[in-house]
């Protein structure tokens, strides 16, 4: 008995937990890693916060591991502000960036921490993390920008999920979280080309009034813009980043490559450019030439005989 259960022992099932009703009884986080790359800030850590009631999800952005407890008490700060509740359950994973178990005696809030190797008891973390690194792999090369936007992409897809519903709720977490409908009015294609106008002391009086720009996200807290500048001139300098609400899109348009309905129709352009360049024209393309010589047996000594016959298979068989 104890042998058949030491060598087929297998996990356990994990069963469906009970979504709470209450926004802040219960905060799910984790830390995402993206060292490879910094960020434009020169950020390599991402760190989220999400309610479990209506799966509002903060982001925020670390130098280092280290970070992550103090950006859980700016996180914690805002949210029991405005939402004039207190959080009763933080859970994470079973790290050492959040060890700090006088300050959460100190707050009265229970710090849960998941299994050893068990990321699947924080599944709604996990879930999303996972979400937002595709959505920000997607951006990114769909729009043909750099690796080095992926703060201000992951930004802008935890903006979108947070207005987005879920298949646990019609509302989306926007509702669930503020009470009230998000405005998509003000929604723009991520990464497209955008002319800002300058702002009243930057602007002369004759010449260009605005500056060409990529649109890489939302202002928070604001009704505002975020846009990266490509051209720079005497008053913005290039690979800035400037917020502005003063800005024409051109949503059609992109920054490094194009998108992939427009790669096949130029690529389909381009080879049958090349093609006229190389042979004078599609119409004067030579056919194949076929020889002339007649085809002989080949010879393989006085020991072998050997016949030459064409046709197929069935009209040799039935002439001979």
């Amino acid at each position: 008995m104890k042998t058949c259960m030491l060598t087929k022992i297998t996990r356990q099932p994990f069963k469906d937990v009970v979504r709470e009703s209450k926004v802040l009884d219960l905060i799910h986080s984790d830390l995402c890693d993206f060292h490879a790359t910094p960020s434009l800030g020169n950020k390599k850590y991402v760190v989220t916060f999400i309610d479990d009631a209506s799966r509002y999800c903060y982001v925020y952005f670390l130098h280092s591991k280290d970070e992550a407890l103090e950006k859980f008490k700016i996180y914690k700060q805002q949210v029991e502000l405005h939402k004039n509740e207190l959080i009763k359950v933080l859970r994470t994973y079973r790290g050492g960036e959040y060890y700090d178990p006088v300050y959460f005696e100190s707050t009265g809030i229970i710090h849960q921490t998941t299994a050893p190797y068990t990321p699947q008891q924080n599944g709604v973390n996990e879930r999303k993390n996972r979400t937002l690194k595709e959505m920000v792999n997607s951006m990114l090369s769909y729009y043909g920008l750099s690796e080095g936007f992926w703060g201000e992409t992951m930004l802008t897809a935890c903006y979108i999920l947070n207005r987005t519903p879920n298949k646990r709720s019609k509302n989306t977490p926007y509702e669930l979280w503020c009470k009230k409908v998000p405005n998509f009015s003000y929604l723009k294609v991520w990464g497209c080309r955008a002319v800002v106008r300058l702002t009243e002391p930057k602007r002369k009086t004759l010449g260009e009034r605005g500056i060409d720009c990529i649109f890489i996200g939302y202002v928070e807290h604001s009704k505002a813009y975020r846009l990266y500048v490509l051209e720079s001139n005497d008053s913005v300098s290039v690979n800035m980043v400037i917020e502005s609400r003063d800005a024409i899109f051109d949503e059609e348009r992109f920054t490094s490559i194009p998108r992939p309905r427009d790669m096949i129709h130029q690529s389909s352009s381009k080879s049958a450019t090349q093609a006229e360049d190389v042979f004078g024209g599609a119409s004067s393309i030579p056919e194949t030439r076929k020889s002339t010589r007649a085809r002989k047996a080949k010879s393989f000594g006085s020991d072998f005989q050997l016949y030459l016959v064409e046709g197929t298979r069935n009209e040799t068989i039935s002439q001979h």
